[in-house]
């Protein structure tokens, strides 16, 4: 639908005037600010693709905050921002692929090329590796869908740390984009049968899951 046409449907299900702005980013989803005759509305472009349900639900959490409203927004949202690329952006410059001891992009661009035809276009960094207190988790890599960005944990970019390993945390790291996350249940799922089915087309997945469950430091540890 066009703004104007949310904004229409919006004023009808309120009963109120209101002043939409729309944005497209990824840090604004939902604002309201109550007048006492009109509403101030930002909203994520991606409400106009929202149907009749979602437009309802919109109306009950700004009138109510109802939870069960909010849960509902959020899965729309969730649904929907996977298919929304800001991988444009990024600044380039600021992405450091190449390691002390692992080049990253040199082994995301083998994984493409083996696993995925070179079909792929991703981005991936080192990220600076956190103080880890006591009982503090350790996150190996993650994926950022809207940016298509894969970040490595530098606690990874060292000689103790076999190949293999990191090859498998960036692999794994990939299939979140080809398998992008699931809402089951109305919660979010990233770690699908799907996915891990096709974790185990790593050429050297026994050996990897066989290293994850050594890799201690008096911490717990895991994926994202």
């Amino acid at each position: 639908m066009s703004p104007l046409e949310l904004k229409i449907k919006l004023e009808d299900l309120l009963g109120k005037r209101i002043e939409l702005l729309l944005k497209d980013n990824r840090s604004v989803f939902l604002r309201v600010k109550k007048g006492f005759f009109s509403f101030k509305i930002t909203l994520h472009k991606v409400f106009l693709e929202a149907e009749e349900e979602e437009l309802k639900a919109l109306k009950e959490w700004i009138k109510k905050k109802s939870k069960t409203s909010q849960k509902h927004l959020k899965t729309f949202f969730t649904k929907h921002l996977v298919h929304r690329n800001y991988s444009h952006k990024i600044n380039l410059a600021t992405l450091k692929p190449i390691g002390q001891h692992y080049n990253l992009q040199e082994i995301y661009d083998d994984l493409n090329q083996l696993y995925f035809q070179s079909s792929l276009k991703l981005n991936i960094t080192w990220r600076k590796a956190p103080v880890y207190r006591k009982y503090r988790r350790i996150t190996f890599g993650s994926f950022s869908p809207a940016l298509k960005l894969i970040r490595i944990n530098s606690l990874l970019d060292n000689p103790k740390i076999p190949f293999y390993f990191v090859s498998f945390v960036v692999y794994h790291e990939i299939l979140h984009y080809v398998y992008p996350i699931k809402i089951l249940n109305g919660r979010k799922s990233a770690h699908f049968k799907a996915f891990k089915e096709a974790e185990k087309g790593f050429s050297e997945y026994q050996e990897a899951e066989a290293f994850r469950k050594q890799f201690k430091r008096g911490k717990s540890y895991g994926w994202t």
